[in-house]
């Protein structure tokens, strides 16, 4: 999970997640919601959420974390979740980091 982390932010000097305030790993799928494409039942495979405390909470499913650097591909749902808070770092992830 650390490389899940460090991967996006390796060129920024004396970056830090400002927000992170628990990491949850769950064996398989992230089981705190279901989502649906109108036909198939897909599996939440990490997610970045705000708590009530204005932090953010990664969940990522264990399964696909290790799964992501065993079968190097574009599927990292570690690397995915985190480069989703670099962009939240500006207050609201738009696919603009800072």
């Amino acid at each position: 999970m650390g490389a899940s982390a460090v991967i996006p932010i390796f060129h920024f000097p004396n970056w830090e997640y400002p927000n992170i305030g628990e990491i949850i790993i769950y064996p398989e799928a992230v089981d705190s919601q279901e989502t649906y494409d109108g036909v198939n039942k897909l599996d939440v495979l990490g997610q970045v959420s705000e708590s009530s405390f204005q932090t953010d909470v990664v969940k990522l499913s264990q399964k696909d974390l290790i799964g992501g650097f065993r079968n190097w591909s574009k599927q990292n749902v570690g690397i995915h979740e985190f480069t989703h808070l670099l962009d939240k770092a500006d207050g609201e992830i738009d696919g603009v980091p800072k």
